[in-house]
């Protein structure tokens, strides 16, 4: 059967979201031996933390890049001269990608947030000089 250009799906994604199963499965059955007290690991220490980070990180990247294109193609579909590259859609899940690093940071987030804040109404008011 012939697939049509909706049809057509990145088989590098597929192979991503297989990847995170893959590890998401693998993560789940050493934390159920352990709790289980079948097989002891340290999962708050070393290897385990990170690989838990990375395998979220992967879905919620993979979740975004689907949802964007989805959103992108949608509206090329519908309106070609005005569709959607990069949306507040597209913004949240790049947000929630790139607030990972800041998650261990509690209170510096929020002197972060507000000279970030301060940065941005300034910035909107400086002109540049060429």
């Amino acid at each position: 059967m012939k697939q049509t250009n909706l049809e057509t799906r990145f088989w590098e994604i597929d192979a991503l979201r297989g990847l995170a199963i893959v590890m998401m499965i693998l993560f789940h059955l050493v934390y159920d031996l352990d709790v289980f007290d079948i097989w002891i690991v340290d999962r708050h220490s070393s290897f385990w933390p990170y690989f838990r980070i990375v395998i979220a990180t992967m879905f919620i990247l993979l979740v975004g890049v689907s949802l964007g294109l989805l959103i992108t193609l949608g509206t090329w579909l519908f309106s070609r001269e005005r569709f959607v590259l990069f949306g507040i859609l597209h913004f949240i899940g790049l947000s929630i990608i790139l607030a990972y690093p800041f998650l261990e940071l509690c209170f510096w987030n929020l002197l972060l947030g507000v000279l970030l804040i301060a940065l941005g109404m300034y910035l909107e008011y400086a002109r540049l000089e060429g």
